[in-house]
């Protein structure tokens, strides 16, 4: 299990190792929903899933699961029971996320 550190910006991609496998996690914050949205790219930078809203303290992945995802799962762990995550809530360390990859169980 490993934290994912996220820049202080509103729309940015960040390359990630996740289970030995390249992924991209872009990231993109929709003022008019207040909340954070994610697409996960491969190393080749083909779409594998996007407009996933990024909630806390659920995971990212399993909803939508298939082959081409990572095997693992992204969860954003928040401090006081955030009920969901502002704009700089990752920049501010009220919310963090974090990897857990097949060997973490």
């Amino acid at each position: 299990m490993f934290s994912i550190q996220l820049p202080d910006k509103n729309d940015f991609i960040t390359e990630v190792n996740l289970d030995d496998e390249v992924f991209f996690l872009h990231f993109s914050w929709n003022d008019t929903l207040g909340q954070w949205l994610l697409a996960i790219e491969n190393a080749y930078n083909d779409e594998l899933a996007s407009s996933i809203a990024v909630l806390p303290e659920r995971p990212l992945i399993e909803p939508i699961r298939r082959e081409d995802l990572p095997l693992g799962e992204l969860i954003v762990v928040c401090s006081d029971n955030l009920p969901h995550i502002g704009r700089n809530d990752f920049i501010n360390g009220r919310a963090e996320l974090i990897y857990r990859g097949i060997d973490d169980e």
